[in-house]
């Protein structure tokens, strides 16, 4: 994208309404019926048209009286690490195939090793473990949307549903069958904890971990929890999961993340670091 290409408003309504990274820096666009601005890539609902405003700098939207969206943090600064870790993000949300780290790398414009190191610095995963959180996000999106199992393995890219199901029941903490089905005859257990982000549920079923929900506190979680399992029976069980809530606690911050990384990334980078450091920890 050139500046040529958010010159008119056309063209900047085109990058908001398809989140182009590449116009980020180049605008700031407002809503005004929210009082907030964002930058082109944000993730949050997609604005009317005519509530929106656009704007050359965060500094120019703040003195016409908005807000910066806590989601993609608009005002921080350019860090051009940031920038290209945030890209490469979007880049693996976006594709149809999991790229190589080698062709995710070039589309950044850095070295694999230099992407690889980043994303453990910042995010506290890898830039694979990053995608394995997005593939299981759209599995369990697709279930929920009543696609078919065998249709909904293969959209989110798993391939052949005979050697990814035990793996993908493994991930889910239970089949995806009876996850498509809101968790019908699963007994689940759960935990709220305090941690960077807000509030943090943390929900196991015999197989292991099954949720992990993020929010400001816990009955907005636990609520969470329901509308993902309404069949399931839920028990709240904080002494029977003190070993797993020690392990969330010792897992909550990456010092590196800094200030400007939108929270989507965050969030999702987190919920994989705390499944990724629960699997040697017994729910008890």
């Amino acid at each position: 994208m050139t500046r040529k290409d958010v010159a008119t408003d056309d063209g900047r309504w085109r990058a908001v309404i398809g989140n182009d990274t590449a116009a980020d820096g180049r605008f700031i666009y407002a809503v005004r019926t929210t009082g907030i601005y964002c930058r082109p890539s944000c993730r949050s609902r997609p604005p009317r048209r005519g509530n929106v405003a656009y704007f050359d700098t965060p500094a120019d939207a703040e003195a016409a009286g908005f807000r910066p969206c806590k989601r993609c943090r608009p005002a921080g600064g350019a860090d051009p690490a940031s920038g290209a870790l945030v890209a490469a993000c979007r880049v693996l949300e976006q594709a149809e195939r999991e790229p190589a780290l080698e062709e995710l790398a070039g589309r950044v414009g850095l070295t694999p090793a230099r992407l690889r190191r980043l994303f453990q610095a910042r995010l506290g995963i890898t830039p694979k473990g990053y995608a394995k959180a997005l593939k299981a996000r759209r599995l369990a999106q697709r279930l929920k949307a009543g696609a078919m199992v065998t249709e909904a393995l293969y959209e989110a890219g798993y391939g052949a549903p005979s050697r990814a199901y035990e793996a993908v029941a493994q991930r889910l903490g239970m089949t995806p069958t009876v996850y498509a089905g809101g968790g019908q005859g699963e007994s689940i257990r759960y935990a709220v904890v305090p941690c960077a982000l807000g509030r943090l549920l943390v929900a196991v079923t015999e197989r292991g971990l099954c949720a992990v929900a993020l929010g400001a506190g816990d009955a907005e979680v636990a609520a969470c929890l329901r509308a993902r399992f309404p069949k399931a029976v839920l028990t709240e069980d904080r002494a029977g999961l003190a070993a797993m809530v020690r392990a969330v606690a010792a897992r909550a911050t990456v010092p590196r993340a800094g200030p400007d990384l939108p929270l989507d990334i965050l969030g999702t980078a987190f919920r994989e670091r705390i499944r990724t450091g629960l699997g040697h920890v017994t729910a008890g």
